[in-house]
C-alpha cells in the first residue's frame, strides 16, 4: 500500500498528516498546550457547538489509556481515550469542553464538523500509519501554535482549574 485509503475509495497521499486538537494546559500537561480559557466563547452558537460535540462523540476511539482526564475547568472525569476522523486526534472528553463550557474550536474544524458524523475511513490502516515505519505523522505545532480566539464574548480572565488559576475546579 502506497498510503492510505478511505473508505470510499479514495486513496490519500503517503507521508499524510493528523492534527492534534483539543489538549490542553494543565497541572499534568506537557508545556506549550494552549489555555483553555482562552477558547471560552460566551457566545458562541449553541446548535453549531451541538454539531460540534456530536461530530466529536462520532470519531472512532484508537487509543484508551489506564487513566482518567479531568477537566481543566470544573474536575469532572473526562474519558480515557483519543479519538479521530483520520485528519485530526483529539481527547474523547472535548465535546465536554464543548457542550458544557462553551469552548469554541478553529473555524476550520468546526467547518468540517457541520458537515455531519465522521465519515467512514480507514481506521486500521490509520493506525498502521502511525507505527515508527508508517506514513502518518501528528502535527502537535499546529495546535500550540494556534493563537487565542479574541472573539467578543471570550472570557478573559482564568476559570477555576486552569493553570493560570489560584482556585480550584468545582
Amino acid at each position: 500500500m502506497t498510503g492510505l485509503v478511505r473508505a470510499d475509495g479514495d486513496s490519500v497521499a503517503a507521508g499524510r498528516i493528523a492534527r492534534r486538537i483539543g489538549y490542553w494546559d494543565g497541572p499534568w500537561a506537557w508545556s506549550g498546550m494552549p489555555d483553555v480559557c482562552r477558547f471560552v466563547d460566551l457566545g458562541a452558537d449553541d446548535t453549531q457547538q451541538r454539531r460540534v460535540a456530536a461530530y466529536l462523540r462520532s470519531g472512532p476511539r484508537f487509543v484508551l489509556t489506564m487513566g482518567v482526564s479531568l477537566c481543566r475547568l470544573c474536575g469532572c472525569g473526562n474519558g480515557s481515550a483519543e479519538q479521530t476522523d483520520g485528519e485530526f486526534i483529539w481527547p474523547e472528553g472535548l465535546a465536554h469542553y464543548v457542550e458544557d463550557h462553551r469552548v469554541r474550536l478553529p473555524d476550520e474544524f468546526i467547518e468540517r464538523a457541520e458537515r455531519g458524523p465522521v465519515a467512514d475511513f480507514d481506521l486500521d490502516g490509520f493506525c498502521r500509519g502511525l507505527r515508527p515505519d508508517g506514513d502518518v505523522s501528528v502535527d502537535l505545532d499546529w495546535w500550540e501554535g494556534l493563537p487565542q480566539t479574541g472573539r467578543p464574548g471570550s472570557v478573559t480572565g482564568h476559570l477555576p482549574g486552569c493553570r493560570q488559576s489560584t482556585s480550584a475546579p468545582g
